[in-house]
């Protein structure tokens, strides 16, 4: 039986520097070794101003059945910008390939030099744009999610006024 991606439901996330939500991937299975890769399109506007867009992959290591960073997934935004209103709109399709780690890797040049990578992915590995095809599948986990706010008088109350999140089951 071939090894099944899953993520939870999102739940609220706030710290003193971000504010968004988490959810957390799993595998069915054991002895799965390799990485969740997920292609993120990701958009923020200010002010209606043209939106800066990012397009990249991000990657979880998946050693013996622990998913690196305990398979969180989060989607942030920094309470900065409680300054001015905006929206941010992600959408991110991830997957699980099965593989010597170092091999996938190498192979994606996701070697954690940081020359290629995204700046709004973390701690992640990451780089710009999609992986080769021989590492993309079709079966995974696709979720949206898009928040807008108001400009706020402090960070401290900074919240959201719209949330939508949706995921393919």
């Amino acid at each position: 039986m071939p090894t099944k991606l899953k993520i939870s439901n999102y739940k609220s996330y706030r710290n003193v520097n971000d504010i968004g939500h988490v959810a957390k991937f799993s595998l069915n299975g054991t002895n799965n070794t390799g990485v969740i890769l997920q292609y993120v399109k990701h958009s923020t506007c200010f002010n209606n101003e043209k939106p800066i867009i990012r397009k990249f992959t991000e990657c979880w290591i998946v050693n013996n059945d622990k998913i690196e960073h305990n398979g969180k997934d989060y989607f942030l935004i920094p309470t900065s910008y409680y300054t001015t209103s905006g929206t941010v709109s992600l959408t991110a399709e991830a997957w699980f390939v099965k593989g010597n780690i170092n091999t996938i890797l190498n192979d994606l040049k996701m070697d954690d030099n940081q020359i290629n990578s995204s700046p709004v992915s973390g701690m992640l590995l990451s780089e710009k744009g999609k992986v080769p095809l021989k590492y993309r599948r079709k079966s995974g986990v696709k979720r949206v999610w898009c928040v807008s706010w108001s400009k706020h008088r402090s960070k401290k109350a900074f919240d959201f006024d719209q949330v939508v999140h949706w995921r393919e089951k």
